[in-house]
């Protein structure tokens, strides 16, 4: 009886947690994400890196839990839907980003010397 209580009560909290990410979650401006959320790196550097790498992060992708609208050219600009998502997913995939990478345009101009 005490066992089904603690799932109970689990249950609730994992659902409290969902609620309270809801109600404090933020979109953002993908200029201020670059500097707050992907530790200054170049536009260039996130779509080589995270985007192309991992598609899942797009929300055309994966609704649920993509958090980056796609690139669709000039005058559409690009936002972070959920902070809080974007956040979540940079910890959970930290060890497969090497933050350290080289520029895209700097692995072009070696290859081609």
């Amino acid at each position: 009886m005490a066992e089904d209580k603690y799932y109970d009560l689990v249950a609730q909290i994992q659902e409290l947690k969902v609620e309270i990410m809801a109600i404090s979650d933020t979109s953002m401006s993908f200029t201020e994400a670059r500097k707050s959320i992907f530790f200054g790196k170049s536009v260039e550097w996130i779509d080589f890196w995270i985007v192309e790498k991992h598609p899942e992060v797009l929300t055309n992708n994966n609704s649920k839990t993509g958090f980056m609208t796609p690139k669709l050219g000039k005058g559409h600009p690009r936002y972070i839907t959920s902070v809080n998502l974007a956040k979540i997913w940079i910890f959970k995939n930290r060890s497969k980003i090497d933050w350290t990478a080289p520029e895209p345009k700097t692995l072009r101009k070696n290859l081609a010397t």
